[in-house]
């Protein structure tokens, strides 16, 4: 009876007894391959050790270009958001400053500069409106952007830096489309790249003269350490992590970040 039960117990060793690999399976293995028992995908998509560890390298030049484009849209995402805070920040100003002329005027009994400043009170408040709906528009019309167009920013990081160019490019490429649609011509997204990218170098030389160009920080080792700044504006922990996404992207530096912050909270 013992000698069944030890019987068993070493046919149960047998049968859970780990896999032997090659030396090549191992160094896939290591690198993140699993065994076709272990695959859960389709068959047809599993491949072997051997052409794991060939095509590792692609793999991970993916995974990296992949990160960097998701960084680029979530800066374009941040951008978008700030630029629309401070636009509502500039409204609100231009309203109340229009709000104490007109209670000047009433005061001193100028009627009809008192209802001329209100005029111009709708007119501002009907501008703003549309401005809110066009970006509601947007947001359900505009395409979200193609890794293609990604890819480009990433290696045009001017585009994101600079609202002139920015502007000076997205005219350009809408005006070359429609041209080529009126000839009946179909562009490529890389042919309207290519044309826009020629035209923005022609328009703006002197961006393009040093390519190895950096844009000098003043924040010093000790104020990159700290949310603070000696303006007393101190950054929350999702303000800091936008902050030093667009210092790094070049598009602006902390100090001037947290000068937009503060004006936006009106802590001036």
């Amino acid at each position: 009876m013992t000698e069944q039960v030890e019987k068993k117990e070493e046919e149960k060793k047998e049968e859970v007894k780990e896999p032997e690999h090659n030396e090549m399976e191992h160094r896939a293995l290591s690198m993140g391959w699993r065994p076709k028992e272990e695959w859960q995908g389709s068959e047809d998509d599993f491949i072997d050790a051997k052409e794991f560890v060939r095509r590792k390298p692609l793999f991970d030049k993916i995974d990296s270009t992949t990160k960097r484009l998701k960084n680029v849209e979530e800066t374009l995402t941040q951008l978008a958001s700030h630029h629309q805070q401070v636009k509502e920040l500039e409204y609100q100003r231009a309203l109340k400053e229009l709000r104490l002329e007109k209670r000047t005027a009433l005061k001193d009994g100028d009627t009809v500069a008192a209802l001329e400043l209100e005029d111009k009170m709708d007119e501002l408040a009907e501008q703003h409106k549309q401005e809110i709906q066009e970006v509601k528009q947007q947001k359900v019309e505009t395409p979200a952007p193609t890794t293609e167009f990604l890819n480009w920013v990433k290696y045009n990081d001017w585009y994101l830096k600079d609202p002139d160019m920015h502007d000076f490019a997205d005219g350009t490429a809408v005006s070359f489309i429609k041209r080529s649609e009126l000839s009946g011509v179909k562009l490529t997204e890389d042919e309207v790249f290519s044309h826009v990218l020629d035209k923005v170098k022609k328009a703006y030389p002197e961006k393009f003269e040093n390519p190895n160009r950096q844009k000098a920080s003043a924040v010093s080792s000790g104020d990159r350490n700290s949310k603070g700044t000696k303006s007393g504006y101190r950054l929350s922990d999702e303000e800091e992590a936008v902050a030093r996404n667009f210092e790094r992207q070049g598009i602006m530096t902390r100090e001037e970040y947290i000068k937009e912050r503060k004006a936006l909270v009106g802590d001036e």
